[in-house]
């Protein structure tokens, strides 16, 4: 497994417990918290797998 999709996966899941806390945020604020906190991990994690699958953060030229 490469990193990207370990990230994707991880991701995922983060989307998962989103939804979860998402449909007990009417009953309490702490959940819309935690789902929204959620769903930006797993955004963040799939922008940062995007950027390595295309190459960013690879060797850098060495200028000298």
């Amino acid at each position: 497994m490469s990193l990207g999709e370990l990230l994707r996966t991880k991701s995922s899941e983060y989307e998962l417990l989103a939804e979860w806390h998402a449909e007990r945020a009417p009953v309490n604020d702490e959940h819309f918290v935690a789902c929204q906190a959620m769903a930006l991990v797993g955004i963040a994690l799939r922008e940062v797998a995007e950027a390595i699958d295309m190459g960013w953060g690879g060797e850098a030229d060495d200028p000298y």
